[in-house]
């Protein structure tokens, strides 16, 4: 029976599935097509071939312009080197590709550095020019989250970070990270909040997880205002209260930037002014909580 710590991510890449767009073109470099909805396909996928050849979960991006193509995304957790893989990861590519009829881009979740250096070794079908070089996400590429503010704005993107081990480190910095993102979900009740608390602890070594307990137990109301309601900006929280003032709503401003940039949603010189130029707290909260639903930074101001 697969472990919670293999269980935990891909649930998490289940009840998000738009996690997967940041993944592939922040951090794996694959360019993605401006996308108009994205779901997963993880359960009919399980329906679809034997219980041994099936991927861990399936996304697919439905491009907003008709004329491109949808583009599949397998997304594997990796805990061990598993030779059967290399026989398996190829045939998960090749039956979701003639069943949806799209490409298909394979992405391995592999939070051990051995394991992450094996699974970027090449596939080698046996017919010519016939390779398969899975993305890795794990030990060996830059951390992609490395403040609080972006682990607020990206809670899911942070989880993945951390139970990927890629995050700065996985002392108190590290962990500060981890804690902007819980601290985000909880304060704003999320219901996911508990998934991905599960999954980060499940991940963490010891050490690591007493300190994002500590913080977890002491600091998520101290952080109260500063994640849950957008007051992301670090380095903002002393001084005179005007100073905070000030800078929780520049934080919030920030949030929503990097919220809109995270969904890929354009935003011109003009918007970005207004928004930056907002100091009613009201006003950034509603826009915090509409951002993840619009189309165009327009519509944040209807």
């Amino acid at each position: 029976m697969p472990s919670s710590r293999h269980e935990h991510p891909i649930e998490l890449i289940r009840k998000c599935p738009e996690v997967v767009i940041p993944l592939l073109e922040q951090i794996l470099g694959f360019p993605v097509p401006p996308t108009a909805r994205v779901h997963s396909l993880s359960e009919e996928a399980t329906q679809v071939v034997p219980a041994t050849y099936r991927a861990d979960n399936v996304v697919l991006l439905e491009p907003k312009d008709e004329r491109s193509p949808r583009l599949a995304v397998i997304v594997e957790m990796q805990l061990a080197k598993d030779p059967r893989k290399l026989f398996t990861w190829p045939l998960y590519a090749t039956e979701v590709r003639a069943r949806l009829e799209c490409p298909v881009v394979l992405v391995t979740i592999c939070p051990d550095r051995s394991v992450a250096d094996w699974a970027r070794c090449a596939i080698d079908i046996g017919h010519p020019g016939f390779r398969l070089i899975p993305y890795v996400v794990g030990p060996g590429i830059e951390p992609f989250v490395t403040s609080t503010a972006q682990a607020a704005a990206n809670p899911e993107l942070a989880v993945i970070a951390a139970v990927s081990n890629t995050l700065p480190d996985r002392e108190r910095a590290g962990m500060e990270i981890v804690h902007g993102a819980l601290a985000t979900m909880l304060n704003q009740g999320d219901d996911r909040a508990k998934l991905y608390s599960d999954a980060v602890l499940s991940a963490l070594p010891e050490a690591a997880k007493k300190i994002l307990e500590e913080l977890m137990r002491t600091g998520t109301d101290e952080y109260k205002s500063d994640f849950a309601r957008g007051y992301f900006a670090e380095g903002k929280t002393e001084g005179k209260a005007e100073g905070k003032v000030e800078g929780r709503a520049e934080g919030k401003a920030e949030a929503v930037l990097k919220m809109l940039e995270v969904r890929r949603v354009a935003v011109s010189e003009a918007e970005h002014e207004r928004i930056m130029a907002c100091n009613d707290a009201e006003q950034l909260d509603a826009w915090i909580e509409r951002v993840m639903s619009v189309e165009t930074a327009a519509e944040l101001f209807t």
